[in-house]
């Protein structure tokens, strides 16, 4: 503005409003202070930075060109996600932890963690889609899922989705298992770890008659009946073994019978013991004619008949299985040799009566 042109706008005397003006430089405008830009990579990807940029906001409402998809893919495919392992121990932990639990129930456990712990600071690696721990909760869990062991991994870079970034994982070090805190073991659906199959079959070779060694044996095979088919198998076999002794195997029976009787509950996966059982029964049921036959007293081999008897006709009672089965089972365990000997002397002390 030059002295001229502040003159001219000056007002004349006969002017009662006074214009009051100063001269001064000029101010340059500052710039509107705009939020981070938000980026659909993750924080950690790396490659091709002079094109990210202009794909970080939402698109225009035109939609994006055919040229600028194009350079997107590029983008994609040429980008690097290097996964860093959490230096916090407590996170990891907790990123372990909730692994495990993903493995074993499934995606809708973690919708569920996230409806309730969304505002839980703790958990804020399931919803910051672009942090660290993030990046290593996903890499971490389709590791595990695609074969890897907790301790150790594969680093040879891939990618996790057709068309997506390239993936690297963390290095491998021999001292890594020391700074790590240890994962349990992860074992694929149905089958139980090495740990809890020893523990099941050493408390079938300590079970006892009674009630509450029965109950306990019964209530632990309902908590992982996620691994039914396993617990039936080791169940099957250490019924048909012929060194048990007999109250050892019948007490087996009565961990069997009640299993059977809690199928029909609430529990998870509860209704698998007995479709696993039906296939197994009359092989138990053949082993136990065989053991009815060779019990050399008389009142012991009533006794076992008894309570095995007693059993099937619980589950006749209770509609576990249908009686046509139930009705194989008890004629394959009393054995048809064994009604016509029983017929054959009964005829003949009748004869030896009569004459």
């Amino acid at each position: 503005m030059s002295r001229l042109a502040g003159v001219s706008v000056c007002p004349s005397p006969h002017t009662p409003s006074i214009l009051r003006r100063t001269w001064r430089r000029r101010s340059r405008a500052k710039s509107p202070t705009l939020p981070p830009v938000f980026h659909l990579m993750p924080r950690l990807a790396r490659g091709a930075r002079e094109v990210v940029p202009k794909y970080g906001n939402v698109p225009p409402p035109g939609g994006a060109s055919q040229e600028e998809d194009d350079d997107f893919e590029r983008v994609l495919l040429t980008s690097l996600v290097k996964v860093v392992i959490p230096t916090d121990m407590d996170l990891l932990k907790l990123i372990h932890r909730m692994i495990e639990f993903v493995i074993r129930e499934g995606p809708m456990f973690e919708a569920m963690i996230m409806n309730r712990e969304m505002s839980n600071p703790l958990y804020q690696f399931l919803f910051d889609n672009q942090s660290p721990a993030h990046i290593y909760y996903r890499w971490k869990l389709f590791s595990i899922l695609n074969g890897d062991s907790p301790e150790t991994w594969r680093t040879d870079e891939f990618r996790m989705f057709d068309g997506g970034s390239l993936w690297k994982p963390p290095p491998l070090k021999n001292l890594l298992s020391k700074v790590l805190p240890p994962i349990q073991e992860v074992v694929k659906k149905g089958a139980l770890s090495a740990k809890n199959r020893d523990y099941l079959e050493d408390k079938l070779r300590s079970v006892t008659m009674e009630r509450e060694s029965v109950r306990g044996l019964m209530m632990w095979c309902m908590e992982h009946s996620d691994s039914a088919d396993e617990i039936v198998e080791c169940v099957s076999e250490s019924l048909c073994i012929n060194e048990t002794p007999l109250p050892t195997k019948l007490a087996r029976l009565y961990l069997l019978n009640d299993i059977l009787h809690n199928c029909t509950s609430f529990v998870y996966n509860s209704s698998a013991f007995r479709r696993g059982f039906e296939g197994k029964l009359v092989t138990v049921m053949e082993h136990f004619h065989t053991i009815l036959r060779n019990i050399s007293s008389r009142i012991r081999a009533e006794q076992f008949k008894r309570r095995v008897l007693t059993c099937m006709r619980a589950w006749d009672t209770m509609s576990v299985y249908h009686f046509n089965l139930v009705d194989k089972l008890r004629e394959t365990f009393i054995g048809k040799t064994q009604e016509e000997a029983e017929k054959q002397r009964a005829f003949v002390s009748l004869v030896s009566t009569i004459t």
